[in-house]
């Protein structure tokens, strides 16, 4: 079973402009509100795909309960950790032509449910898939996606990281099975731009050096790098089209090219995570399985460098 877990849920609002002026009062053009986080994206892409997945992390308040609610109407399995305080946050993305997010900061999660959320994750089983994704609130310290994959150590276990900064690089110690940053993360953490596709793959074998085993670089326009433990190195362009929303298309990516390592397929994985990621990026909402296959079908086979 694949598990996704999502520490900061949130619910998306986002707001069309004909433009933003700041200090007057305007009307927008329409609105839509999505229930998501990292984690959560990647459990929806996966059921797209065809792909079970339990949604795990922490929900609170009315947002949470509403979150909740639309993942069960969706079809997505969920079991949740519910806060005693506070509200799972809204964020707020305005659209006008640019993309301007205000991202919140999401209630506080005390030890207690922090430890629940942890004796969940000791009870996977050998050969389970732990995805952990996206940002923590700021009552978390910042080793818990360590202290997380310490409970599912010794397992046979496959973790994937989603993250940057801090999280990132204390995850490296538990040596995941795979981490995916995009060029600017990945740059941040090693504190040097990586402007070409060598530098790209020097980035990522220094992470690998660090305890990651498999390494997953979104390229954004640019397409997608991926760095294999054995040492191969794969390179993907980008489809074609027109980005209306890059919300979600990270996670779209992440939960293609899981889907497709399940075949045991780098190339083939490779190539259905770039697919999902666009398939997101060139809509309003997140991917759906026709235009996911239909881009697949338009992409080349990734070269192996």
């Amino acid at each position: 079973m694949i598990y996704t877990v999502t520490l900061n849920p949130a619910v998306d609002y986002l707001v069309y402009l004909p433009a933003l002026s700041v200090g007057e009062i305007q009307r927008s053009t329409r609105e839509a509100f999505y229930f998501s986080g990292k984690g959560i994206n990647v459990s929806k892409v996966l059921l797209t795909l065809g792909m079970e997945s339990v949604a795990l992390g922490f929900l609170a308040g009315f947002t949470g309960r509403a979150i909740a609610d639309a993942l069960t109407e969706e079809g997505i399995r969920h079991d949740f950790c519910f806060l005693p305080k506070g509200s799972t946050r809204v964020n707020v993305k305005i659209r006008h032509g640019a993309e301007t997010d205000l991202n919140c900061q999401g209630p506080d999660i005390p030890e207690e449910p922090f430890a629940m959320l942890v004796e969940k994750l000791s009870r996977l089983s050998d050969g389970d898939v732990l995805i952990l994704s996206g940002s923590v609130p700021k009552t978390l310290r910042k080793d818990a996606y360590a202290q997380m994959m310490q409970s599912v150590s010794g397992k046979g276990i496959r973790t994937v990281v989603d993250a940057d900064g801090e999280l990132l690089l204390n995850s490296l110690s538990e040596r995941p099975y795979l981490v995916k940053p995009n060029r600017e993360e990945l740059s941040a953490v090693l504190q040097k731009p990586l402007l070409s596709d060598d530098a790209l793959i020097e980035g990522a074998r220094e992470l690998q050096k660090r305890g990651a085993r498999n390494v997953l670089v979104s390229l954004g326009g640019d397409g997608a790098m991926y760095c294999t433990e054995s040492g191969e190195v794969y390179r993907i362009g980008a489809a074609q089209g027109d980005c209306v929303n890059s919300i979600g298309a990270g996670d779209s990516m992440l939960a293609g090219f899981v889907a497709g390592l399940c075949t045991g397929d780098p190339v083939y994985a490779l190539r259905l995570g770039s697919a999902a990621g666009a398939a997101t990026a060139f809509a309003e909402g997140m991917a759906t399985k026709e235009e996911i296959d239909r881009i697949f079908r338009s992409l080349p086979n990734p070269e192996r460098l």
